[in-house]
């Protein structure tokens, strides 16, 4: 009988097995594929977001007019007029912060938008000092479920008129810049300080107005005190100048105009004036003289060659602990006015208009103001000689002083007036125009008599600052320098 051919259920069985071996080996060659597809997509995505994150930051800081990088631990108080790069708090998304200037509001954007599984990383770095270079280093890392992909980039904001570390000694992770283009204006400006500061007899004495023999305790030495650490943080930028302006009876000891920042990194051809005699608790308040003598320092830089073609960002810092009891007077006429009437009226004499005032003690006094010397000229109606009594003024080789210097004085306190005239309109309606802070610095209330007088006369305003301590004066200085940085916005920066 002829065998019939066929498989055994064995051989069947085998042979499916290697079927289902080849499908098998089959179907993970398939699988291995598409995922190594998959990774390469992935990682495709992850460079080419790592590639637009760079340049991005890259093209920031290399077109940006000014670029500071700062370490942020949020979004929180940015300054107006900044806009800001940054990680969100879990560092899932990188975020740009711009400045809307018709909302006065920072609108957000998202660079990178976050994916599962990925976190970033960012840090800044500036290897030298702003007026060295304008390179930036920055590393952007991006993580991917435990894998880390990096990018290291160093780049140079071409336009920027600066690049300047501002992380205050922590890593920067973020980086603020702006693009206006208000070069005529920033890429020359500097800051001419003038500091008014009374050194006048009762500086001497404690705050609450008691005489103590601790030098630590004496206003006048608190006063330096602040002084110094204010100049100190006001050297730190390269581009402030500073000019002391001690006032007591007279400010004839008015120093130049200064460079805060010394060649050496010091400020200490400011700062050891401090030192000098010029600096000692004496004599009265001639407050005006003080302010007349700041007002033409900063009108002296001002006007010197190399700086016509700046930008000056001008600013006058008064001090006084008491109320003003002096005045200036370039000549004394004792004869022009004897009448009882008409006090408070103005009459001409020699091309010079004249004010009738009466004093506390009776006496009636005349000033006027010399615009060719900028000093007053005045007058006491009670002397009928060419002579006055000694306690009405006193006679120097570069003029007079008229007072009664012990309380506040009618012509010291129109001398004031007068001289803030002159500041008060200084360049006024301009950025170059002097910005002025008027501190009482005695924590006894009748020390304050003159502030409000002072404020009016320079600044137009009744505003100023009162420091019954040292920590008061300290915090109001602070402001001041914060104040003087972000008028040059390029060196004061963002928050």
């Amino acid at each position: 009988m002829k065998r019939e051919s066929g498989f055994t259920l064995i051989e069947l069985i085998i042979a499916i097995a290697l079927v289902g071996i080849i499908i098998a080996g089959a179907s993970n060659m398939i699988i291995f594929a598409m995922r190594t597809h998959e990774l390469s997509v992935d990682e495709f995505d992850v460079q080419a977001n790592l590639r637009l994150l760079s340049h991005r930051i890259n093209d920031i800081s290399r077109d940006s007019a000014g670029a500071f990088i700062l370490y942020r631990e949020d979004a929180t108080n940015m300054t107006p007029g900044w806009n800001y790069i940054m990680l969100n708090a879990d560092k899932t998304k990188m975020l740009e912060y711009t400045w809307n200037e018709a909302t006065s509001k920072h609108d957000v954007k998202e660079l990178y938008a976050g994916a599962p599984g990925v976190t970033l990383d960012l840090t800044f770095e500036k290897s030298n000092a702003p007026d060295e270079d304008k390179l930036v280093i920055f590393n952007l890392n991006m993580t991917v479920n435990g894998q880390t992909r990096a990018i290291d980039s160093e780049v140079e904001s071409i336009n920027a008129l600066q690049v300047v570390d501002r992380a205050y000694g922590k890593v920067a992770n973020t980086i603020s810049y702006r693009n206006d283009k208000r070069v005529t204006e920033i890429s020359n400006a500097q800051a001419a300080v003038a500091m008014v500061l009374d050194t006048s007899g009762s500086m001497d004495n404690k705050l609450d107005g008691t005489e103590t023999n601790k030098s630590a305790d004496k206003r006048l030495t608190k006063m330096k005190v602040e002084a110094l650490r204010l100049i100190d943080e006001l050297a730190k930028n390269p581009s402030v100048y500073i000019s002391l302006n001690p006032f007591s009876t007279t400010a004839n000891d008015s120093k130049e105009m200064l460079k805060a920042q010394a060649n050496n990194g010091t400020n200490s051809a400011i700062t050891g004036y401090f030192s000098s005699d010029d600096f000692e608790a004496d004599g009265g308040t001639n407050t005006g003289d003080g302010i007349r003598r700041a007002y033409h320092r900063i009108k002296e830089f001002n006007e010197k060659q190399e700086n016509l073609n700046k930008v000056n960002k001008n600013f006058m810092i008064i001090l006084v602990d008491g109320a003003t009891t002096f005045a200036s007077v370039d000549e004394v006429y004792w004869d022009l006015y004897r009448a009882n009437s008409d006090l408070g009226t103005t009459f001409s004499y020699d091309g010079i208009n004249y004010v009738k005032y009466r004093t506390s003690n009776g006496n009636r006094y005349y000033s006027g103001y010399d615009p060719t010397r900028t000093v007053f000229r005045t007058g006491n109606s009670n002397t009928n000689s060419g002579t006055a009594d000694e306690e009405d003024h006193e006679t120097y080789a570069n003029g007079a002083i008229v007072g009664n210097g012990a309380y506040i004085d009618p012509i010291g306190t129109a001398y004031v007036d007068t001289i803030g005239t002159l500041v008060r309109n200084y360049k006024k309606d301009t950025v170059e125009s002097i910005k002025v802070y008027v501190i009482g610095f005695s924590s006894v209330s009748g020390d304050m008599a003159s502030l409000e007088d002072i404020a009016v006369a320079t600044t137009g305003s009744t505003q100023y600052y009162t420091a019954g301590s040292s920590e008061a004066l300290q915090a109001i200085f602070s402001a001041i320098q914060k104040d003087i940085s972000d008028a040059l916005w390029h060196i004061g920066g963002p928050n």
